[in-house]
């Protein structure tokens, strides 16, 4: 008799299913719509992101809503920029007050604080080293810079760093 092989489903793929929204992974690049004398227009600009976005429903670009996250990432990578934008998507759909307020930062600080207590609540080491690299150096101008101050002093911040500084003591050679 054979055996029977069961495909073990990744964690991104498991955060891909549980997603508020469709998850889509592409080159991050795109048209930017920019506002013209208040409208919104289809004005041409060709830009690149960064790591990934939330794409509300009822704006230009999908009316369903959506995630998108970068082709070109390490799994690691995927599974905490995919974190972020399903608390984007989380709170959005919640009807979050940083969204019914159209709060920027607000916005960004519990994206980041969703995505922290799911990479730890399922171990996720070196994603939360991806997170904290972020945090730490490409989270520059706004709403970003405030948010990370904010982001920092939080205790589910520090119960991140002392999960993954005490994975790293144990692993040590």
């Amino acid at each position: 008799m054979g055996l029977i092989s069961k495909r073990t489903i990744t964690f991104l793929e498991q955060l891909k299913k549980k997603s508020p929204c469709p998850v889509q992974e592409v080159d991050g690049r795109d048209v930017e719509f920019i506002r013209v004398d208040g409208k919104r227009t289809s004005t041409v600009k060709q830009i690149e992101y960064y790591a990934g976005r939330y794409i509300h429903p009822s704006s230009l670009i999908s009316q369903d809503g959506r995630i998108e996250i970068k082709k070109k990432m390490t799994s690691p990578e995927k599974e905490g920029t995919l974190s972020h934008e399903m608390g984007h998507a989380r709170c959005h759909k919640n009807n979050c007050k940083c969204y019914t307020k159209y709060n920027r930062v607000l916005q960004e600080i519990h994206a980041e604080l969703y995505a922290l207590h799911l990479l730890l609540r399922h171990g996720k080491v070196n994603a939360l080293k991806v997170r904290f690299d972020r945090l730490r150096n490409d989270w520059n101008g706004w709403p970003h810079c405030e948010a990370k101050a904010v982001i920092r002093n939080r205790r589910i911040y520090k119960r991140c760093q002392e999960f993954v500084e005490n994975y790293d003591l144990l692993f040590v050679v």
